[in-house]
């Protein structure tokens, strides 16, 4: 599994790691609103997938070179546009219009990206990966989006590391127990608060006993540190859903109810 190497600068006073940003540019907006009003220097890390869900995948790979450079890894969409489609016109929210509007430059940076990222800041080693895949390298089996904090804990956690970010699941939680601390950056529009089986039940993303999120805002983490120790935040930003609504449903009218009820409840529903 491709690991890449990173020293941060220590004067660095944040991490800021957004993911699953599915080439909707307007929430990255919003999130450098809120960026724009934390003190200090921070560094923007992307957490995976980029691509297929909405109508700019030029101009969200252009935000991420220009916002976090280096600092990015693969996620699954991103994986699966690498692998060149067959000739047709295919439209521009798939994985496979975007790979054909990308420039040969950015096919080029984009498959630079690694499956792990191991970031070297103020003598702490940040672990990142998009959590499609074991730290193995091995693709996990089944919905591996609907891995529950728990399951990515007992997959991910790892103490010989001061703290594991992840991305894929669209839900965004901090857990520390014991040595090991995970963390996972959720989404910039699309959080997954909880999945609506075919049968009408819905099950929460959370493993908890807590009530079922209704929390449908954008999220990032916010990694600071302060004696050697780590502290992580899960920060909120709102932006307009109707606009994003809309910009989905243009070229996908049939299925309407699906995403307006997704943007409204946080709910994705196989039903």
């Amino acid at each position: 599994m491709q690991t890449k190497k990173l020293k941060l600068n220590d004067e660095v006073d944040r991490l800021l790691v957004v993911s699953d940003v599915h080439s909707f540019l307007t929430p990255l907006q919003e999130f450098d609103k809120c960026r724009a009003k934390l003190p200090g220097r921070a560094q923007v890390i992307v957490g995976g997938d980029l691509f297929l869900g909405g109508s700019q995948p030029v101009e969200t790979l252009e935000w991420v070179q220009k916002n976090a450079g280096e600092f990015v890894v693969l996620g699954n969409h991103d994986e699966n546009i690498l692998r060149v489609p067959s000739a047709g016109d295919y439209p521009i929210y798939t994985e496979e219009g975007a790979w054909q509007r990308l420039s040969g430059d950015q096919k080029d940076y984009l498959s630079q990206f690694p499956y792990k990222l191991e970031v070297r800041w103020r003598d702490q080693i940040i672990r990142l990966t998009h959590g499609h895949r074991d730290l193995a390298g091995r693709s996990v089996p089944g919905e591996s989006f609907r891995s529950k904090p728990r399951e990515l804990i007992d997959r991910y956690g790892d103490p010989k590391v001061a703290l594991t970010i992840l991305g894929h699941t669209h839900f965004s939680f901090t857990r520390k127990e014991g040595n090991v601390f995970l963390a996972n950056s959720g989404t910039t529009c699309l959080p997954i608060n909880a999945v609506r089986e075919k049968d009408g039940t819905v099950v929460s993303q959370d493993d908890s006993k807590g009530p079922l999120s209704s929390d449908v805002r954008g999220s990032f983490l916010n990694v600071t540190e302060n004696k050697g120790e780590l502290s992580v935040e899960v920060g909120r930003f709102d932006c307009d859903r109707e606009a994003i609504l809309k910009e989905i449903v243009k070229d996908r009218p049939t299925r309407l109810k699906f995403w307006k009820s997704w943007l409204a409840d946080g709910i994705y529903s196989f039903h």
